[in-house]
């Protein structure tokens, strides 16, 4: 989830697109499907935070300042937990690393409502994810504009 910081952008669209192809450093011939491909982009409105299960049904629902749901990067839902578990499986033998990097475009568009005018780019990078695995331990480290997030994976 996003928070932006420095007066209200309540209200207004971000959307996010993609550019180029993936660098799935962590796919291995075996694996189910083939390597991550982009995402398919979102818009979101800012303060209304809404998720949505692989059926289509919302998971959860509320508001907050300044802040937009669950953005399409990442190894979320079932196909994305899938991947993900292989990944973690293949990895453990050797205690390995490997990332995943994708090529992400942020705009967030003026105005509120129906006065909405262009988009206003103001982020683009790629968004790294870092799988690490042990025969006991793994974690998943997302960087974005260099700040860093870590989870553990079962």
């Amino acid at each position: 989830m996003q928070d932006l910081s420095g007066g209200s952008v309540n209200d207004r669209l971000i959307t996010e697109s993609f550019s180029g192809s993936p660098a799935d450093h962590c796919y291995r011939p075996g694996n189910t499907g083939g390597p991550a491909v982009n995402p398919v982009p979102g818009t979101w409105n800012v303060r209304y935070i809404k998720a949505m299960d692989s059926s289509g049904y919302l998971v959860f629902y509320f508001t907050r300042d300044n802040a937009w749901g669950l953005d399409h990067v990442g190894f979320w839902q079932q196909e994305g937990s899938t991947r993900l578990s292989q990944y973690v499986q293949n990895m453990r033998p050797t205690s390995s690393s490997c990332s995943v990097d994708f090529y992400q475009n942020m705009y967030m568009y003026c105005g509120t409502g129906t006065n909405v005018g262009p988009g206003s780019y103001y982020t683009s990078g790629p968004p790294s994810i870092i799988i690490s695995a042990t025969p006991s331990a793994a974690s998943i480290t997302s960087i974005r504009k260099g700040v860093q997030q870590v989870r553990q994976y079962p």
